[in-house]
């Protein structure tokens, strides 16, 4: 299960002024008195204008704001085989709508995604689908050039929120997005919501999904969180 991990743009503009301090002297000294003899005007040498520094020049970095810098790519797949630990495992309920050629079809099923291998080249996960009291045992890895490839190509971001929902699994903060995906004619509207654990990972609480297809046909499907190990 792919997590999804949302970061700010670092910026920083800092401006350093100084003040400047005394000035320059070229009048003349004094004349003579009338009783003596005039006296040539003489001129004391320019004083050097100084520069000195006021209140405002402190530290650039004095009272700045750390911001979350942006992940590159490669440090999105590093954090995502971070948080995927062998023998983590997530459940979600899944219920789904498909309308094809004026056909109507429900169903129901859990899904158990359980990691058995997590390195730099991929993730490996296994999973047990349940539906109509049938178990489907089924593995699968994501490995690191397909995250990359996902990564390059992101879905537009449509709106952005945050919300406390509860589903089975409890009550969750969340933050959600919602995009959308066009790929061979069919657009996918996507809603998830994502919870950050006390680990500081990221958690897929529930997930809506529609997609509209040629000849009026769709698909829909919720997910929610069923139960986790993940803290």
């Amino acid at each position: 299960m792919k997590n999804l991990i949302i970061a700010t743009c670092l910026m920083s503009l800092v401006a350093i002024g100084c003040g400047r301090s005394s000035k320059d002297s070229d009048s003349p000294s004094d004349p003579a008195p009338k009783t003596e003899p005039a006296k040539t005007p003489s001129k004391e040498p320019a004083k050097t204008p100084t520069s000195t520094p006021t209140d405002d020049s402190k530290n650039p970095d004095d009272g700045k704001k750390d911001e979350p810098k942006v992940l590159t790519c490669e440090d999105q797949w590093k954090k995502y085989v971070e948080m995927n630990n062998k023998d983590d495992f997530s459940k979600w309920s899944m219920n789904s709508e498909t309308s094809f050629n004026g056909t109507v079809t429900k169903s129901s099923s859990t899904s158990k995604t359980t990691v058995i291998a997590s390195e730099d080249k991929g993730v490996k996960s296994k999973s047990e689908m349940e539906m109509n009291g049938a178990v489907y045992p089924s593995e699968y890895e994501l490995t690191k050039v397909q995250f990359l490839d996902s990564c390059k190509k992101p879905a537009k971001v449509l709106e952005q929120g945050a919300e406390s929902i509860t589903v089975e699994a409890g009550t969750f903060d969340t933050k959600w997005t919602k995009t959308e995906t066009e790929a061979a004619g069919n657009k996918t509207t996507s809603k998830s919501w994502i919870t950050t654990l006390a680990s500081g990972d990221t958690l897929l609480v529930k997930s809506e999904s529609e997609t509209k297809m040629p000849n009026d046909n769709s698909s829909k499907s919720v997910m929610e969180l069923l139960e986790t190990n993940r803290k």
